[in-house]
């Protein structure tokens, strides 16, 4: 059985551990260079005083993917609460099966709007584009982000 819940950083994070080591294997870029290092002391931090958002999926109660955005006010517009997306994965076992990543994205569109959000902002890597996944769930490309390593 395949369930969708928000869930505390707090009570998921070492669970969900093995999963972002995957993850960053997966899509981060400059491996060599830059480390995956998370801040688990500001994640605990931004929890603590309410703008994390978490939603897991579980499948058979094993943790096998997440969704996490920052909610707080738009710096330029202060009166648009607005979740900005961190990190987003599913694990590659349910990628093939029918519209668990919808589920997902539609727990999180659901929380985050029972939260008073107003609008979510999400990248997407360019190597591995999900722009049309992103489409079909009604999202459009608003900007595009550049990197320089130094």
């Amino acid at each position: 059985m395949i369930t969708f819940q928000v869930e505390r950083f707090a009570d998921s994070y070492h669970e969900a551990r093995p999963l972002l080591d995957a993850h960053w294997a997966e899509v981060a870029l400059n491996q060599d260079l830059i480390k995956l290092e998370p801040d688990i002391g500001l994640y605990l931090q931004i929890e603590q005083q309410g703008g994390l958002h978490i939603v897991v999926c579980r499948r058979d109660g094993r943790l096998v993917g997440y969704h996490c955005s920052f909610v707080k006010p738009h710096i330029h517009y202060l009166g648009s609460l607005t979740a900005f997306v961190d990190i987003y994965y599913l694990h590659p076992d349910l990628r093939a099966m029918p519209r668990v990543a919808y589920r997902l994205f539609q727990t999180v569109h659901r929380t985050l709007h029972s939260r008073g959000v107003q609008r979510i902002i999400t990248p997407t890597k360019i190597h591995l584009d999900k722009t049309p996944f992103l489409q079909s769930l009604g999202y459009r490309e608003i900007e595009r982000v550049h990197e320089l390593i130094l």
